[in-house]
């Protein structure tokens, strides 16, 4: 289709992608009810598909809602569902918090494995170079390297580097911004920490769910912000409370059947 005719027939072709992208959406959604309708939750057996998702098993391209939603076509969102797990929003929540976990110590190993092996190499241990900062020659192996790839090094030697990164620590640790930001890290610890012991304490309302990896919070008033915006955020305690007081808990399971309850999205499955 040329630039020429869609000038022409702007409105038309507007109306046909629309329609197109509606008859898509409608389509995608009957078929992931009745995918789910066959699929429960592969930990708990869970059969309500109002609380059951699509668990990637590994890095997604995109949520298969946004794909469903956005009129793509069932055959690309099928390729999607292909690369999920289904799970019931409780069980998401605690796999999603196990393999958070699981790459936080993935990670701290790497690291610690990767520090250790850029410096088994013949050539950084036999080559020799002269700092631009101390002006000594040292071997290679005590300037850190600029790319593993290319086994290319830093000009400044590792101990200048650090010498260097400790003054502008001491020089800018009483600085406004470090100030800031140290209080910002300690207010959000005090509010996370808060907000655990309060659902320790405060089961689902619902089902009596203790679990605090589940639980949410449900707004039962007008609300201001998320909780856990006000978390990231640093925001006072005494706002947080008085949000955390429009509240009940309930946990993800039962908020999602609340919630559809409320707007009858049940009609999806129509």
């Amino acid at each position: 289709m040329n630039a020429a005719y869609y000038a022409r027939n702007r409105e038309r072709e507007k109306a046909r992608l629309v329609a197109q992208t509606n008859a898509r959406r409608d389509e995608n959604r009957r078929n992931i009810v009745a995918y789910l309708l066959v699929h429960p939750c592969i930990d708990c057996g869970e059969t309500d598909i109002v609380v059951l998702e699509f668990d990637h098993r590994e890095e997604k391209r995109g949520d298969v809602s946004t794909y469903a939603n956005g009129g793509r076509t069932w055959r690309r969102v099928l390729q999607e569902i292909s690369k999920c797990d289904v799970r019931c929003a409780n069980c998401h929540r605690r796999m999603t918090a196990r393999r958070a976990a699981a790459r936080a110590s993935r990670a701290q190993s790497s690291s610690r494995q990767r520090r250790a092996a850029v410096q088994l190499d013949l050539r950084s241990a036999v080559d020799r170079q002269r700092c631009r900062v101390c002006a000594q020659e040292k071997p290679l192996a005590e300037f850190g390297l600029r790319s593993i790839a290319t086994r290319t090094h830093h000009h400044i030697c590792l101990e200048c580097q650090r010498a260097v990164t400790k003054l502008l620590y001491a020089t800018r640790r009483g600085g406004p911004v470090h100030a800031i930001r140290k209080r910002g890290t300690a207010r959000r610890d005090v509010l996370a920490q808060y907000v655990f012991s309060y659902l320790t304490d405060h089961p689902c309302v619902d089902c009596k769910q203790s679990d605090p990896l589940v639980l949410e919070f449900d707004h039962r008033r007008t609300k201001t912000a998320n909780v856990s915006d006000l978390v990231r955020s640093a925001a006072s305690l005494s706002e947080m409370v008085a949000e955390i007081e429009k509240c009940e808990v309930r946990c993800a399971n039962c908020h999602r059947r609340r919630t559809v309850m409320e707007i009858g999205g049940y009609r999806l499955g129509a």
